[in-house]
This record gives structure tokens, sequence and C-alpha cells, in this order.
């Protein structure tokens, strides 16, 4: 066996750990404390649904907005709330703040819907599960659990069965898909074996924004009817102008950052990068503008009043939200690449 000192190697050691003590960064900044008002264990108590022929008024009589903060160190954190099974399918629907997207790093043939970045310090993410309230081993407002049982069997062998009933499919067609950060999740629930029993909706939080570590949300329940779907709700109540985004306006203004009623509308069209790069400097020959005034966009904008237009959407203000993140026009340039390729 070589010894260490003959090769060399004590002195890169050393090097490498002097590195790494003299780092100034400890991460802390990304791990917050408990914020007065703002528990990060919350129960929301009965939701009530909202029934088949009173969708028109989902927002406004059926609709939470909430705000749940960071859990204690060491601990989980979520929000749990009850409804009453109907018989009937039961969408359930939550969407946490704000919006986000992944920046392209391609530079050839980048879709433009991704060539902007997002703002990173924004978003939150809350993952969720239903079951009937019996399965439900956490404590509602104290302790966040899960839907998760122990069967043992006569030879003392156990087994874990999950009896949590919200499945999300990936995009080929697979249980156990998550959204995301920022984008909402939704399932849809059958209730008919279990008519005016309890279910208890369980939203983990995954993360919180990194700029206040305070997550606003909206959260409802629909009846979709036997053998219905989400997606009847979102064919029912969203614009035909919306695209891939548009279950994030279903639900709006789940926070009050500034911007966001604008951004939110744009969002939902697939609009949200091109609309960054106009606004982040509102004049004729920003390319990011001519794309928007251009036949795949249509937008009508009025740059001396700071305003656009299109087809039903006016939109009041053009200042470059807080969504948006900044722009590095240097991170993916042509002579980087070709260094890298060769």
């Amino acid at each position: 066996m070589r010894s260490l000192i003959s090769t060399g190697r004590i002195p890169i050691l050393v090097v490498a750990l002097g590195a790494l003590s003299a780092c100034d960064r400890s991460g802390l900044q990304y791990v917050p404390d408990s914020i007065d008002g703002f528990p990060g264990i919350v129960h929301l108590g009965e939701l009530e649904v909202v029934p088949v022929d009173d969708r028109d008024n989902h927002i406004e009589q059926y609709a939470r907005y909430e705000t749940v903060g960071p859990a204690p160190t060491g601990t989980r954190g979520g929000v749990t709330a009850t409804v009453t099974a109907t018989g009937s399918d039961l969408c359930i629907i939550v969407d946490p703040e704000s919006v986000f997207w992944n920046q392209s790093v391609a530079t050839n043939g980048a879709n433009n819907a991704f060539t902007w970045p997002d703002n990173a310090t924004d978003d939150g993410d809350l993952d969720i599960q239903v079951g009937l309230a019996g399965y439900y081993t956490g404590t509602p407002g104290f302790e966040i659990g899960d839907f998760e049982q122990i069967y043992e069997d006569s030879l003392g062998t156990e087994t874990a069965i999950e009896y949590n009933e919200c499945t999300m499919l990936d995009i080929n067609g697979r249980p156990g898909a998550a959204a995301g950060r920022g984008a909402p999740e939704y399932c849809t629930i059958e209730t008919a074996l279990h008519p005016d029993r309890s279910y208890m909706i369980l939203l983990n939080t995954f993360s919180v924004p990194l700029d206040d570590f305070k997550l606003d949300y909206a959260i409802n329940v629909y009846d979709v009817g036997e053998g219905g779907a989400c997606s009847d709700i979102f064919d029912e109540l969203l614009s035909s102008k919306f695209g891939d985004n548009k279950v994030e306006h279903l639900l709006p203004m789940e926070t009050d950052a500034p911007g966001f009623e604008v951004f939110e509308t744009v969002f939902a069209m697939d609009h949200h990068s091109v609309w960054c790069e106009c606004t982040s400097d509102l004049n004729p020959d920003n390319t990011g503008c001519a794309r928007l005034e251009g036949n795949n966009y249509g937008w009508t904008i009025d740059y001396e009043a700071g305003t656009a237009k299109n087809g039903n959407f006016d939109i009041a203000d053009m200042s470059f939200p807080s969504q948006c993140g900044e722009f590095d026009p240097d991170a993916f340039a042509d002579d980087d690449l070709e260094e890298e390729e060769g």
C-alpha cells in the first residue's frame, strides 16, 4: 500500500480542508424560525363543498384564502381540513403562491415561454393527500401525520397500508406525481361508498417562499358528480384563451404580491416569459414587446400609457412584475457554449 506522504496527497487534503474552513456561507438563511401569527401547523376546520349548481360562486362563497408559516425546527409543517362526503366524486384543489417556471438552458430553438428566468424566492409548495379522517395519524392543529396504517397478520408480520386516496398522475399517466413549486395540486376522490363520512385533507408543506417564509394559498372542494373529474371544472370555469397553465387561474390571487393580479392572467395564457422580457424595458424596439404584438401572442400595447390589451383582457399596468427574475444576458452566450463543447 502506498504512503499518503509519498504520493503528495496530504498537501492536497490540507488545501481542501482549508478551503472548507474558509467558506463564508452556512445556509442558515434558508432555515426560518417560527413567525408569530403564522403557525406552521394549521387546521382550517370544515370546508364547504361547491355544489354542481353553484359553481359561478365558487370563489366568493366557498374558496378559502389562507397563510401558513414555517414549521418549528425538527417538525413537519402543513395544513389540515375536513370535508363531508356528498356521495359523489369530489375535486379538491390547492393553489400555493405564486407561479414558477424553469428557464431554458438551450440557446437554439428555445421555447419563448422559458427564455426569461423566474423569481425563485417567491414560490412555495404544498403536497396534497386526502383520506378518511379515521385513518389520519396526526393531530389536527398540533402534529402533522399521514394516512399509513400498519396491519399485523396472525404470524406477527406487519404490513404498511396506504389509505391516501388523492392520486396525481404524471405526464405518462403513472400515479405518484407532484405539481411542484407554485403550481396547483388537485385530485378527484370517489365518496359513493362513504356518504356523509368525514374526509381529512392534508397539505404537506414542502417549502415556503424564501422572501418572507410565509406561504399564501387558496383551497376549494368541488362536487363533480358521479364519474366526474377536476377537468370538468377547468373546462367549465376557465377561459379558452388560457394555455397549459390555465389551472393557475381557477383560484386567482392566492397572494397579493405586487403585480400578481396581472401576471397570473399572463401566466395562465403561457405568455409569462415574453411578458417579463417586454416589461423589463418597455419600448417598441424590445424583441419581447415585438413578440407580444405578433400573431402568436396578439397583444396591443400602448407604450405611452404603459398598458396592453389582448382580446377580452384589458391590462392596466405593464410594470415589471416581481414574479420575474433578473435576466443575465451572458448566462448562455454562444462563445461559452462553444468552449464547453470543445
